[in-house]
C-alpha cells in the first residue's frame, strides 16, 4: 500500500495522547468512547475525532476501548478500493471500514463486550455549536444496546486539547506563515477593478499550494468607506454570502477573518485594508485596535486569569469611547473556537463565547488563543469599524504571534 505525501503526526504522540484520554477514561470509570465527528463548520466537527485517530474525513466513528486497538468507520466503500485510502494518510488507526450505516458499529461495539458497558459519548462542543451528534443514528445505537450507559464525555478530549504539545506548536506554526502568506496575496490582489472573488480566490489558493487544507473558515466582505449608503462593515461574512460578484473601487474597505489550516491544525488571522487611502476616522479606529492587541496580547502569560486578559484588551476601547462587536480571546488548535472563549461583552445572551462561567481561568503554557479584535466608533458610523487579529501561543518566554499579523494600516 503507497504511502501518501500529507503532514503526519509521529506515533509517540498518539501514544501520549491516548495514555492521557485512557487515564481520565479511569477516573470517569469509562471503559470506552464512542466518538462522532463530522465536516461542519469548515471541518472543525473533526476535532476530537482527528484528535484521537489522526485521521481526516469527512465524517467518521471511532470506537476507543479503555484498553485494545480502536475500530473506525468513515466514508463510502469506493474510497477502500484497490486499498484502504485511509490507512494509507495516517499510521495511529488501521481498522477502519466504510461508514455504511449503524448496525456495523453497534456490531462492533458487541464484538468489543460494550453491550452492557459504560460508554462515553464524544462528539464536538465548542462555542458556536452546542453538541453535533445526530439524534436518529444515536438513537438506533441506544436501542439496539439497552444495558450499556452512554453518558456525556466530550469534555475529556476538550479539556486534554486546550494545552498544545511541542508537535501540535510546531504544525500551528507552519499553519501561521501559510497564514500570513494568504495575508500578503489578499493585499496583492485587492485592487481597483477587481471584483471581490477574485481576491478571495486568491487567498483560498494560496493556502491549498502552499500546503494547506481546504478545510477552512474565510469571513471575507467588502464595501465602500466613503459612500453614505449604509454599509455592512464590521466584520466579515461566512459562505455562500461571501464572496459576491462586486467590484472594488477606491475608498472600499476589504476585511476578513479567516483561518489557515495545517494538517488539522487551524490558525486566525484578522484584517482590514483599504483601496485608496481610508477616511481618517478609519485610520482612528485601526490605531486604537493596535493599542487593544498590543496591551491584550501583553497580558497573555502564565497565571493571568481569562477576566485579566480581557480587561486588558479592551480598555483601549474604553479608553476611545468606541465600541466593539468582538473583543478578547478564543481557545484554538484543531477547532475554533475552542474552550476557554471570551470575546463578546459579558451582556450578552451567547453565554458561549462571553466567558460565562470560567472568567476565573488561569491560562497556562502551551495553550494557544486567537484574538478577535472588531471595532468601530458609533458617533462617526455604526456601519462601518475595523478587524485585527492573530494567534497567540503562550509559550515559556511569553506570548508569542504565530502569524505575524502586521500591525501598520495598508492602503493599496
Amino acid at each position: 500500500m503507497p504511502t501518501v505525501n500529507l503532514p503526519r503526526v509521529p506515533v509517540e504522540e498518539r501514544d501520549h495522547r491516548w495514555k492521557q484520554i485512557r487515564k481520565a477514561m479511569q477516573e470517569d470509570d469509562l471503559d470506552a468512547l464512542f466518538v462522532w465527528g463530522s465536516n461542519r463548520s469548515w471541518g472543525v466537527g473533526l476535532a476530537n475525532l482527528r484528535y484521537l485517530t489522526h485521521m481526516g474525513c469527512r465524517e467518521g466513528v471511532a470506537i476507543f476501548p479503555l484498553e485494545g486497538k480502536p475500530k473506525c468507520f468513515t466514508s463510502n466503500p469506493h474510497h477502500f478500493q484497490p486499498y484502504n485510502w485511509f490507512a494509507s494518510v495516517q499510521d495511529w488507526v488501521d481498522d477502519i471500514e466504510p461508514m455504511t450505516g449503524i448496525d456495523p458499529i453497534v456490531e462492533a461495539m458487541n464484538s468489543m463486550g460494550l453491550s452492557g458497558a459504560n460508554i462515553g459519548v464524544v462528539d464536538h462542543v465548542g462555542a458556536l455549536s452546542h453538541h453535533s451528534l445526530p439524534y436518529w443514528p444515536f438513537k438506533k445505537i441506544q436501542d439496539a444496546m439497552p444495558r450499556a450507559r452512554f453518558l456525556d464525555a466530550t469534555e475529556i478530549l476538550e479539556k486534554i486539547r486546550m494545552i498544545k504539545s511541542p508537535v501540535e506548536i510546531e504544525f500551528l506554526k507552519k499553519a501561521g506563515k501559510i497564514g500570513l502568506k494568504m495575508l500578503e496575496r489578499m493585499i496583492a490582489s485587492s485592487r481597483e477593478g477587481v471584483n471581490e472573488r477574485v481576491v478571495y480566490g486568491d487567498m483560498m489558493r494560496e493556502l491549498v499550494v502552499n500546503g494547506g487544507e481546504d478545510y477552512a473558515m474565510n469571513l471575507f466582505t467588502t464595501g465602500s468607506a466613503v459612500d453614505s449608503e449604509q454599509q455592512h462593515l464590521l466584520h466579515g461574512h461566512e459562505a455562500p454570502n461571501s464572496p459576491v460578484d462586486r467590484v472594488l473601487k477606491k475608498g472600499d474597505l476589504v476585511m476578513t477573518e479567516y483561518h489557515a489550516n495545517y494538517g488539522g491544525y487551524l490558525v486566525g488571522i484578522e484584517q482590514t485594508i483599504s483601496v485608496g487611502e481610508p477616511p481618517p476616522k478609519v485610520l482612528d479606529i485601526h490605531k486604537v485596535c493596535v493599542e487593544v492587541f498590543q496591551e491584550g496580547v501583553d497580558s497573555m502569560r502564565p497565571g493571568k486569569t481569562l477576566r485579566q486578559v480581557v480587561d486588558a484588551f479592551r480598555a483601549p476601547v474604553k479608553r476611545a469611547g468606541m465600541e466593539y462587536i468582538e473583543c478578547g480571546i478564543h481557545g484554538h488548535g484543531m477547532s475554533s473556537p475552542e474552550f476557554p472563549s471570551c470575546v463578546y461583552s459579558s451582556e450578552s445572551d451567547h453565554q458561549g463565547l462571553s466567558g460565562a462561567g470560567f472568567l476565573s481561568m488561569e491560562l497556562q503554557e502551551n495553550m494557544v488563543f486567537g484574538t478577535n479584535i472588531d471595532v468601530f466608533e458609533p458617533k462617526w458610523r455604526p456601519d462601518i469599524g475595523v478587524m485585527l487579529g492573530d494567534t497567540i501561543w503562550i509559550s515559556k518566554d511569553g506570548p508569542q504571534a504565530l502569524c505575524d499579523t502586521p500591525l501598520e494600516w495598508t492602503s493599496v
